[in-house]
Formats: C-alpha cells, structure tokens, sequence
C-alpha cells in the first residue's frame, strides 16, 4: 500500500503528529489532476492499495469527489482512510462503500479537547451503529510520553466489543528527537507500555504494533513469554466460551510476541507528487514520482538507498554487534534514530561513485 496526502490542514494539533514538517505549515491540497497521477502511479502494483492521510484528509475541500474516484476505479480494491475521526461520519455514504476502511487515530480528551474528543465519540457511534462499519474500522493509539493515557480508548474498545486495537510508539518528529539515546527513549515508556499491554489482553483485546517498534533486545524473553502465556490463556478461555479466535500472524512483526522489531518502505506522495519513504526520513529521501516507471521500482529505490544503508549502521555499541541486525530481524526502532548515519554514510557512497566515474 501507498498514501496519498491529501491536504497540509488539519483541525487538530496532537503534539506528536508524525508529518509536523507539513502539517498546518500552509493549506495545501492535492488537486483532482495530481490525485488522478497519484493514483495511476499507485496502481502499477498488480494489487493497488491507496491510503489516504493528512494533515486530516476529511478536510480536503474534493474530499467527497476523490471518494467517488475511488468508488468507480475498479483497479483499486482496497482503500483505507487516516483520520482522526472528528469529520468521518460526514462523508458516512461513500465511506460505507465495502472497498473502503477506516483507521481512526482515537486521542484523548486531554490532548485534542473534550468537545473534539466527544465528536469523534459521536462518529464512531453512527458509524458503528448506524452505518454497521465496525468490522471495517480499526482503533489506534499513539504512544507519545512516557506516562501516556490509554483509559478513554479501553471504554472505546469495550464499548463496541473490539478485540483489537493498533498501536504505535511514535516516531521521533524532531531533530532534538531524533538525536535522543534510542535505548532512553523506549526504556522511558516500557513500564507504561507494559502496563498497558496488560489491560488489553486482560480485556481480550489483542494490540498490534504499526510502527516503530521496540527493538528486540529492549523486551527480555521472559517478558515476551509472559505475554504470549497471557494471549494464550485468553485465546482458552474464548474457545470454552464458544467464541471465534483472535486472529494473529505467527511471522508478522507486527505482532507483540514475536522478535522480530523490522520497518519496510511506506510510501507518502505529497501533494506536489514528491514522495518520501515515510514522514520520519522525509528529510533525505524526497524524490518525483515521474522519475519512476512504477510504484515497485520507488519501493527498490528506497530498499537500495535507504534500507540497505540503515542496516549497517546501529544506534550504539550493542546495535552494531546485534545478530538480529545483522540479519535484519530488528532494525533498533524507527530508521529515522539512525538518521545522522544514513545522511553521512549516502555522503561516502556518493564520494566513492565520484571516484569510480573519474577513475574510467
């Protein structure tokens, strides 16, 4: 799947969005013509899956005409819309189209408002209730401080009887950031987030990561079996109650059990068809969609030029020495920690280009 970001503006201001580079720095919006270029250039993949994200996508001024686009393309089966949920049920009869999801980013009162906090309250349930959409939505929570909030999104989860729920400890969104101690930085909210582990599964509520996660050696073994003898227990106990699994992916590293801590290429195209691997690296890998045949070939050009270089290089001394890095079962969290090095090892790949074309 690829994004598409549909506008700058946003009518929130959560203090960890990921794309603060962009977001409410202008009102940009892509146009219908840019959409369209996006959207073929999407679909060179044999199956095209389009996301749309922001800035808040529902408030692009065309928003309802891109849907229709998306409604009458039949070479896109799939579409999932980021939102934070405030404006959704506006666009409720595109929306309720079956090629559509919905990924709402639920944020707590105490960041976004109460009087936002209960619009988006008031979306889920017409969506849900109403609109019958609750196999097609997805919780999520974004994991930004050390003691972070997650109670007003557990009454959500019950609420509608989720089992359920995307989580992401967001990526570093500043330089200060990016440039902290990686190991500080996870370590800081492991307790909260351990805690936090613990009341979703209690409640039968499966969490599953979207981004950055905490690299391997940061969760002991005993502390990831502890987790997955919990997961089993409840899985046991919904077989007695004649209740249908939880479904998980046994190789996905997504999933909290497993060991395996990766990152692969996103791809966000801005409005101005420029693309970045993703918005924590957008400052070393914007390119032009036109200068690429297909979707595919911009995914190899990051795996070449970004992937391949962040695997040699660690955020500390344990980092490089890592088995799991070495074999890329863990890249040390979000690529964009390891920034300073993937800009100055580029540098030297690009010296040693120079000398080869000299040396002809």
């Amino acid at each position: 799947m690829a994004n598409i970001m549909m506008t700058d503006i946003c009518n929130l201001r959560c203090p960890y969005c990921f794309a603060n580079e962009f977001v409410n720095k202008d009102t940009n919006e892509i146009t219908i013509e840019n959409f369209q270029k996006a959207l073929d250039f999407i679909k060179t993949e044999p199956v095209a899956k389009v996301g749309l994200i922001g800035g808040e996508p529902t408030l692009h001024s065309k928003f309802r005409e891109i849907l229709k686009i998306l409604i009458e393309d039949k070479a896109v089966p799939l579409v999932v819309l980021f939102t934070n949920g405030v404006k959704m049920d506006e666009f409720a009869d595109e929306l309720s189209h079956q090629k559509f999801r919905i990924l709402v980013n639920c944020n707590s009162p105490k960041d976004i408002g109460q009087a936002a906090f209960d619009k988006m309250c008031r979306s889920l349930d017409y969506m849900i209730n109403e609109r019958y959409m609750k196999d097609r939505i997805t919780l999520g929570i974004n994991i930004y401080e050390d003691n972070f909030e997650y109670d007003y999104i557990l009454k959500l989860l019950k609420k509608y009887n989720y089992d359920n729920v995307r989580m992401s400890i967001v990526v570093p969104n500043t330089s200060e950031k990016r440039n902290f101690d990686v190991k500080r930085y996870f370590l800081g909210v492991k307790p909260k987030f351990k805690e936090f582990l613990y009341a979703m599964l209690s409640n039968n509520i499966l969490p599953h990561y979207d981004c950055n996660k905490m690299p391997s050696c940061l969760i002991e073994d005993n502390e990831r079996e502890a987790i997955a003898a919990l997961f089993r227990q409840k899985q046991e106990e919904r077989r007695e109650q004649k209740l249908p699994p939880i479904p998980i992916n046994m190789y996905s590293s997504s999933e909290i059990y497993t060991d395996m801590a990766t990152c692969q290429p996103v791809i966000d195209i801005r409005q101005d068809l420029t693309a970045v691997r993703c918005f924590g690296l957008s400052d070393c890998t914007k390119v032009n969609i036109n200068d690429f045949k297909s979707i595919g070939d911009l995914r190899m050009y990051y795996l070449n030029m970004i992937d391949s270089i962040a695997a040699h290089a660690g955020v500390s001394e344990d980092c490089l020495k890592c088995y799991k890095r070495k074999t890329m079962r863990c890249t040390g969290g979000c690529l964009a920690f390891k920034l300073p090095q993937i800009l100055k090892m580029q540098e030297q790949l690009e010296g040693r280009d120079l000398f080869l074309k000299t040396s002809d």
